[in-house]
């Protein structure tokens, strides 16, 4: 398997084995656990790690890791291969997430020429089919010799030219050991090797035990005497003394004067009670008390039958005559575009008139749609999202399409065709937008008059090679009536976007979806075209940048022209989508 650069979004290189991501923000992390950095590593080589996106909440959230080896002296990198997935990791579980707990990754097998490397190690993130982080690690493989193998008893040890490694034996198994042959005389010495690189410092010994207390020393010479301290603070108050005897009593003072008079006393109790009076007239009838509780709800009846209206509307927005005064309902929307009620008793584009409308609109005539003659339809690119694509361009490789029973239940779509692969989303090529009329009297496509649904042609970029096409958007018309066709329906892919610098050009989009029902869709003519984009030219000859994919809809995209490892491989183009008649009164399917 080859991993393009164009992938590798960004590599964040981890020394020590600690975690490497994008930035202080990014949900991924990438840990090595073996080989340790400046290891000199075995035969056969074993990595093992744990890879995880911490935004996951069903799973490690990691679909690839990828191992590369780049030889210290510059030389082309090595693909060691694939690691395995799904290795057990309590510890990771314990620290990030019980939905980590199978975040780990081991490979073993490989064994590489003897030289210094750098270890590249790639985790893909599954939400987005990106390698979005890479771990970095320096290891020295010493060179192997026959008694530094340890092969499997199905496995025999084989000289390569350049190195001891074990092969396995054929299928029918292994045959009886023969016997020992004589031993060979000794080669030549070889020349002495490099001295090594000087090994990590040891860590620091522990602290030794403490000796014992040395003697006391002779008594030093009293110092002069210190100064006056500060005066204490009052000491506290004595006992009081016992009381003297009384005195005499003196002789008796005047009468003072009379006193204020005292306050009211309390409320003395109450009386007997009186005898009771004689019965007055009855009162006035009291107000009607409230009503009662409703009773239960009566169980639900069966359901009738579904109404037209909810296929063709109920044409409570009236006639529609589109002309140069309310064309554009992408950029100055008039009234009616802006109402939500797209339910019209007839809708009329006037000859020559470009009718520019929005992605996802459903349109319902209880009358007739008529495109008169050169009058255009053109529905605008439906934005970067992947679409009806069952999986999103990326990278080099293009969209993938739906099957044709599933494209043929693409009736009333939310997405249009899928975006092209960029190395930036905000540069990405759109897909075509999406496109339901429902006109229950019959729809009219004039003479020269279309209906375009196109994926966005892509831009070259520098450095990076050219972004991927969008794919054709998806067009529905249905009808009790007949639909005639003099003109164009087309929903083509956007054209791949060129190479620069020696770089190669994107994929094309692939073609979009056209869908007609009515009593005569096997009948429509004219002209309908669901066109796959064309790839984008490679520029120079160098091993530079691959191209990205095209956009998927209901054909695949293109993929990138291959310029990163040699032979140079030209962009492909999109594959055709689909034309889908279906004979039928569509109120049947419609709701």
């Amino acid at each position: 398997m080859t991993i393009h650069k164009l992938t590798l979004v960004a590599i964040a290189v981890c020394m020590l084995g600690g975690p490497a991501a994008l930035s202080g923000q990014s949900p991924m992390r990438l840990f090595v656990d073996t080989p340790l950095p400046n290891a000199t590593v075995t035969v056969p080589l074993h990595v093992s790690g744990w890879a995880a996106d911490l935004n996951s909440t069903t799973g490690p959230g990691v679909d690839a890791v990828e191992i590369w080896a780049f030889p210290a002296g510059g030389a082309p990198p090595i693909y060691v291969g694939p690691a395995a997935l799904g290795r057990s990791r309590p510890d990771v579980a314990a620290a990030v997430g019980p939905q980590f707990g199978t975040s780990g990754f081991s490979f073993g097998g490989a064994a590489l020429p003897p030289g210094a490397y750098s270890l590249h190690v790639f985790a893909r993130r599954a939400a987005t089919g990106v390698f979005e982080i890479a771990v970095s690690i320096p290891i020295v493989q010493p060179k192997i010799t026959l008694s530094d193998l340890a092969c499997a008893p199905a496995q025999v040890p084989t000289w390569s030219g350049a190195v001891w490694t074990c092969v396995d034996l054929p299928a029918g198994g292994a045959g009886q050991i023969g016997p020992t042959g004589p031993q060979g005389p000794a080669g030549p010495t070889g020349p002495a090797g490099a001295d090594g690189s000087t090994g990590p410092a040891g860590s620091i010994g522990p602290v030794g035990v403490t000796g014992p207390t040395g003697p006391q020393g002779p008594a030093g010479p009293t110092g002069p005497a210190g100064a006056t301290g500060a005066t204490g603070p009052t000491g506290a108050t004595g006992l009081t003394g016992a009381t003297g005897p009384t005195g005499a009593t003196g002789p008796e003072g005047p009468t003072g004067p009379i006193g204020a008079t005292g306050a009211t006393g309390p409320e003395g109790p109450t009386g007997p009670i009186g005898a009771t009076g004689a019965i007055g007239p009855a009162g006035a009838t009291g107000a009607t008390g409230p009503a009662g509780a409703t009773g239960p709800t009566g169980a639900t009846g069966a359901t009738g039958p579904a109404g037209s209206a909810g296929v063709w509307g109920d044409g409570s927005a009236g006639a529609l005559v589109i002309d140069g005064s309310n064309n554009n309902w992408v950029t100055a929307p008039p009234a009616v575009a802006q109402s939500a009620n797209l339910q019209f008793t007839s809708v009329t584009v006037n000859s020559g008139v470009t009718w520019t409308v929005p992605h996802g609109l459903t349109i319902k005539v209880t009358g007739t749609f008529s495109l008169q003659s050169s009058a255009v339809l053109a529905v605008q690119p439906s934005g970067v999202s992947a679409g009806i694509s069952t999986r999103g361009a990326f990278g080099y490789e293009g969209g993938l399409a739906p099957a044709a029973a599933t494209a043929a239940r693409i009736l009333t779509p939310v997405f249009g065709g899928g975006a092209g692969a960029s190395h930036n989303i905000g540069n990405a090529a759109s897909g075509g937008g999406a496109l339901v009329i429902r006109a229950q009297g019959g729809i009219t496509i004039g003479t020269s008059a279309s209906i375009t649904a196109h994926g966005a042609n892509a831009s070259p970029s520098t450095p990076n090679g050219g972004w991927g096409g969008g794919g054709g958007g998806v067009i529905v018309l249905a009808s009790q009536g007949n639909i005639v066709n003099n003109g164009t329906i087309a929903g083509n892919g956007g054209t791949g976007g060129n190479g620069v610098s020696n770089s190669c050009g994107g994929g094309g989009g692939g073609g979009g979806i056209v869908h007609l029902l009515s009593a005569n869709a096997g009948a429509v003519g004219g002209t309908i075209t669901v066109n796959g984009g064309g790839g984008g030219a490679t520029v120079g000859t160098a091993d530079n940048e691959d191209g990205y994919g095209g956009g998927g809809s209901g054909g695949r995209g293109g993929q990138g022209g291959g310029c990163f490892l040699a032979p140079v491989g030209p962009a492909g183009a999109g594959v055709a989508g689909r034309v889908i008649r279906t004979i039928i009164d569509p109120a049947t399917i419609f709701s």
